[in-house]
């Protein structure tokens, strides 16, 4: 694990209590635009942003990088919220089909984030009752959704 992996795993720990990440004496080396592509890889960027926001090590990049990784993860925030909106959506015209699903994961989870909109979620688990799988699959074609392979 190399010194940015762990500084990644102690700024998201961070980030989740929303709490600053400060990077210890042995840490110095730390490349926070490292850091960063970490948290774009594993789609938490908004959720390290928000957290850099008054981090030294950020603030020392040149503004027009800050200014870069905010909009990157602007955008992350605003299709995070997006998809949020369309899946709840989704939900509300299946309720009104009589349709129910359990909602597992995902959007559920997101609640426990101090700012859950910055907890980015690529898909939503919904739990079923094995007799409506039919009617399920006929709403959500008619909804424009598509079979994945």
């Amino acid at each position: 694990m190399t010194r940015e992996d762990s500084f990644f795993l102690l700024a998201l720990n961070r980030a989740i209590h929303d709490k600053a990440p400060k990077i210890e004496n042995s840490d110095d080396g730390v490349s926070v635009v490292n850091v960063l592509e970490l948290a774009g890889e594993h789609d938490v960027l908004p959720l390290i942003c928000h957290s850099f926001t008054n981090f030294s090590g950020f603030l020392s990049l040149p503004p027009d990088d800050r200014k870069a990784w905010r909009e990157r993860s602007i955008q992350g925030f605003t299709r995070q919220t997006t998809q949020s909106t369309e899946f709840l959506t989704l939900i509300l015209h299946a309720q009104a089909q009589g349709l129910d699903p359990v909602v597992l994961k995902g959007i559920v989870c997101r609640q426990l984030y101090p700012i859950p909109s910055l907890r980015p979620s690529v898909d939503e688990d919904l739990l079923i009752d094995p007799k409506d799988v039919e009617r399920f699959h006929a709403f959500f074609l008619s909804e424009g959704l598509v079979p994945d392979d």
